[in-house]
């Protein structure tokens, strides 16, 4: 079933990529053709995954390159508040949320 949803997912990311060739526009968005490849490699076993990417390689030769991107790493929830950088940032800070450990003062 995950190499049917995986495929499922490239072919809509193929086609959503494929429309952004209209725009003339600058354009903003917040995936890249190549993150489904990581879903990829965390849900296929190695037969399904080799299979994936030679459909993959088809695809990606006709899907327009970024011209920009920009990585935003940052944890969320409570991998953030419970993560050494998060602790150091919230000590940084200082602010009273911060110093209460993630509770309202």
């Amino acid at each position: 079933m995950a190499f049917a949803t995986q495929m499922w997912f490239l072919m809509e990311r193929y086609e959503q990529q494929r429309e952004l060739e209209d725009f003339s526009t600058p354009l903003v968005s917040d995936y890249l053709f190549e993150k489904d490849k990581l879903f990829a490699y965390i849900n296929l076993s190695d037969a399904e995954l080799d299979l994936y990417n030679r459909y993959y390689q088809m695809f990606r030769a006709d899907v327009p390159t970024p011209e920009l991107v920009i990585y935003c790493g940052f944890a969320r929830g409570a991998e953030a508040a419970d993560s050494a950088q998060g602790r150091a940032r919230r000590a940084r800070h200082q602010r009273p949320i911060h110093r209460a450990g993630g509770r309202r003062l």
